[in-house]
């Protein structure tokens, strides 16, 4: 179990980081259109991030897909796939269907952010779309794995895209917030700090879009998820969601203190070289913050609400 939680958790972060690699390729073109000439080389540097999400979600992907004919079989991984637990489970059942698209999609993107990482010239607005369609999907995907697609309810479809709308919302929060310290850490020449101040603008923008829809759609996650509003305070789910709703409050903290105080001030700064280090350091510290949550959320995606200690 402990395995399977880890390798969830390792899966949703390169899923995520796919999706914040590629969102700040556009972000990146955009402020360096207005603050300077479009730098190729960060560009690249973000599409080649993207190309080790893509390739990490698959590997993790394959890992949790053999974890989990384990744990449903309760067999060792190799006599899993030995014994065809793990092609019963991709060939025999609804999640192996989900499986299917969702390494088709990871495969897709690796593809497609491999071409744009190692072509001449700058990658097109289309192009970028496509590849961020491509990782939002992968990652979104993953809906149909939590409780969400084992609801049997009439809920299930409301459940589901709520659930989809709320990863969507994580996605491009915590995965800008690498690429976020990535280009700040690139800041000490003149066009690179502006470019960067310019992006830490525009990503704290779409940080607070995400933040109202991840709030929103967690409320109804969390009446969705339950029979009862016991069972979002008992048992090791209880305790697990508790943990998880004190780091994103502390996330939150430290995200309103970068958009509206060390943003501003960066944005605002008449040497942004030498202004990026308080923003960059309260990045990783969200950063840090968010590996803990999604730790936390690979747990809670394979334990039923209200379980007892059993």
């Amino acid at each position: 179990m402990t395995a399977l939680v880890a390798v969830r958790a390792l899966h949703f972060a390169f899923a995520i980081q796919a999706v914040g690699a590629v969102l700040f390729v556009w972000i990146v073109g955009r402020a360096a259109a207005s603050a300077a000439r479009p730098d190729q080389h960060v560009q690249r540097l973000l599409l080649r991030i993207a190309v080790v999400a893509a390739a990490g979600a698959i590997l993790s992907g394959i890992a949790w897909l053999v974890l989990q004919a384990a744990d449903m079989t309760e067999v060792g991984v190799v006599e899993a796939w030995t014994s065809g637990a793990v092609g019963g489970l991709l060939f025999k059942t609804q999640a192996g269907v989900i499986w299917w698209v969702r390494l088709a999609l990871a495969s897709t993107l690796l593809v497609d952010v491999g071409m744009l990482a190692w072509a001449a010239r700058a990658p097109s607005p289309t192009a970028v779309a496509f590849a961020f369609l491509l990782a939002a999907a992968t990652f979104v995907s993953g809906a149909w794995l939590g409780h969400a697609g084992a609801d049997p309810s009439a809920l299930r479809p409301l459940h589901l895209a709520v659930h989809a709308a709320h990863m969507f919302g994580v996605s491009l929060w915590v995965g800008g917030l690498l690429p976020l310290a990535v280009l700040l850490g690139r800041a000490p020449g003149a066009d690179a700090a502006v470019v960067a101040a310019r992006a830490s603008v525009w990503f704290g923008n779409i940080a607070l879009a995400a933040v109202i829809l991840i709030l929103a759609t967690g409320l109804a996650l969390a009446a969705l998820a339950v029979e009862s509003p016991a069972e979002l305070t008992t048992g090791p789910f209880g305790r697990l969601l508790g943990a998880k709703i004190v780091l994103v409050l502390a996330m939150l903290v430290l995200a309103a203190k970068n958009r509206w105080q060390l943003v501003p001030l960066l944005a605002a700064a008449n040497d942004p070289a030498n202004a990026t280090l308080p923003l960059s350091r309260s990045v990783m510290g969200e950063l840090a913050l968010a590996a803990l949550v999604l730790v936390i959320a690979g747990a809670l995606g394979i334990t039923p609400p209200g379980a007892s200690e059993g």
